[in-house]
């Protein structure tokens, strides 16, 4: 029947909660016992923190620039990771003797290694400003129940993060080291290979390299002008040969006259034939060479020498016998006859040094033609080797900064991880939080009974009010009888209650004697219910 078919008052409420006080009471009993008597019984949680500052490079990194270029996010995670691993946190439960309850009941190391790191918490507390808004502090927590062990538990666990910071750092700067020197060695022997090659073309083609150009030019002048100066000298020894051989066939002219005329009109003719000769030579050598020219002296001894000649032939020939002029004639031929074999050697010396002065000239022609396609060939070799060296100047000089980088990571002057605040002992347990479950059992209690007390009341079929009876039937009431209590009525009641009010403190007696082993030092319970906060949080 439905209570409230004329409506809700709280005369209503009050009078349902009369007949139904004891259902109440025992629903709401029931239901506070079984949630807060697990939180009385619960074993305190306690919870120590660490905090590890990140202090920056020491060194300014426009000095010395790190090759570690890891974030520090990240690297918090490659240390979880290695940290959180089953082999090392087994070593911490042995080292401190921890969950003694998982060992007892021969848990797998697995399990034991979950549960600790449920208990661990690794959570940034403050960033930095800069770029990429860098980690500053981070915080590194325990969670269990003894107090002195979760010190000393997060304190080890500091420690080992700071030792693992800089077991990678210095494993990243050193891996670089290697790094760098291994590709530095790789091409080193590329380069002498090239260049080898280039050094090989080079000394293939002396002579012909773009370098070599001007060198070339300059000397192909000087020959040019060698040149032209041999041809000169060879031309003017010609002319002097020439003269000779005049001067050769007058006197065997002069000898087929016989010795009086040797020394006539002939020798005249031949001195002045000789002279003006050797005059015009010397007035075109003038016009090319000084004074000092060896041609030039050579040819004023020359004309000297006839010129003396010519007066000593000027002078009377009573003089001289006849004899004598006649034994004078003979050197004077034999004289003509060196002259002219030392003309010819000066001919055949030129030219050699003409045919050898050409052939000079045609090989640095040559080698001018060939420039540019050796240019060509040169640049196309030296491509590689010039890349190649460029990138051995490159790795040089990052290997040296990587070596810095090396000696910054062993004097502990990079950045780092400290022990800003250590771990201390917790005087105040995390949880479980007993005043919540209080709350929580009670508002579940007060819910429950409300709700029983409800569900009985639509369950009743019976008729508690007149009113109640009038909304049924309209069959008119003419009054009511009140209900007639007998002392046996009133017996029967109070056994009832006092039955009930047995059986209801035996149940919640036994709630707790239930709650009471399940919950009294139930590590796994305090996991489930208490929840710390512990576990990784890097974001």
């Amino acid at each position: 029947m439905n209570p409230f078919a004329n409506g809700f008052s709280l005369d209503l409420a009050l009078d349902m909660l009369r007949r139904r006080l004891w259902l109440a009471i025992t629903l709401f009993s029931v239901v506070v016992t079984a949630a807060a008597s697990p939180a009385v019984f619960l074993p305190n949680i306690y919870k120590a923190t660490a905090l590890i500052l990140v202090e920056g490079q020491q060194v300014p990194q426009d000095y010395v620039r790190s090759t570690v270029t890891m974030g520090v996010e990240r690297r918090l995670q490659i240390i979880s990771q290695e940290i959180l691993s089953r082999s090392r946190l087994g070593q911490l439960v042995e080292q401190f003797k921890l969950y003694q309850d998982l060992n007892k009941q021969k848990a797998p190391e697995d399990t034991i290694a979950a549960a600790m790191r449920r208990d661990i918490g690794i959570q940034i507390t403050g960033r930095g400003s800069g770029i990429g808004n860098d980690t500053v502090v981070f915080e590194v927590s325990y969670t269990n129940q003894d107090p002195q062990t979760v010190m000393q538990v997060a304190n080890t666990l500091a420690s080992f993060y700071i030792e693992e910071n800089l077991k990678v750092r210095e494993a990243q700067a050193l891996g670089t080291s290697e790094f760098l020197r291994a590709e530095l060695e790789e091409v080193k022997k590329q380069l002498e290979a090239q260049e080898q090659q280039v050094v090989e073309y080079k000394t293939r083609h002396m002579g012909e390299l773009p370098e070599q150009l001007n060198a070339n030019l300059s000397t192909l002048s000087v020959l040019q002008k060698q040149l032209e100066i041999v041809s000169d000298n060879l031309t003017r020894a010609r002319e002097r040969r020439n003269v000779l051989m005049q001067m050769g066939e007058m006197d065997a002219a002069l000898t087929s006259l016989g010795p009086s005329t040797s020394l006539g009109a002939g020798d005249a003719r031949l001195g002045t034939l000789s002279l003006g000769t050797l005059k015009r030579q010397l007035a075109e050598l003038k016009l090319r060479f000084s004074d000092k020219h060896p041609d030039v002296i050579r040819l004023k001894q020359q004309i000297s020498a006839l010129e003396a000649e010519a007066k000593n032939q000027a002078q009377p020939e009573i003089t001289q016998p006849t004899d004598t002029s006649l034994s004078l004639a003979v050197p004077k031929r034999s004289s003509a006859q060196i002259e002219q074999a030392t003309a010819d050697a000066e001919i055949k010396g030129l030219n050699d040094d003409l045919v050898k002065v050409q052939r000079d000239i045609s090989v640095y022609k040559q080698r001018i033609e060939n420039t540019p396609q050796r240019d060509q060939e040169l640049t196309s070799i030296s491509r590689d080797y010039n890349a190649t060296r460029e990138l051995y100047v490159s790795l040089l000089k990052r290997l040296d900064e990587a070596k810095l980088s090396d000696s910054l990571e062993e004097r502990q002057k990079a950045e780092r991880f400290r022990l800003l605040e250590p771990a201390v002992y917790p005087k105040e347990p995390v949880g479980p939080n007993r005043v919540k479950f209080f709350f929580m059992g009670f508002a579940l209690g007060l819910g429950a009974a409300m709700a029983g007390v409800l569900l009985w009341e639509f369950l009743d079929s019976s008729f508690h009010r007149v009113e109640d009876l009038k909304t049924f039937t309209t069959v008119r009431i003419l009054g009511t009888v009140p209900q007639i209590i007998t002392k046996a009525d009133s017996l029967q009641k109070g056994l009832r209650l006092c039955f009930g009010t047995v059986t209801l403190v035996v149940v919640l007696l036994a709630l707790v004697g239930i709650a009471y082993r399940v919950s009294s030092g139930n590590d796994q319970l305090v996991r489930l219910l208490v929840k710390p906060t512990s576990g990784l949080s890097l974001r």
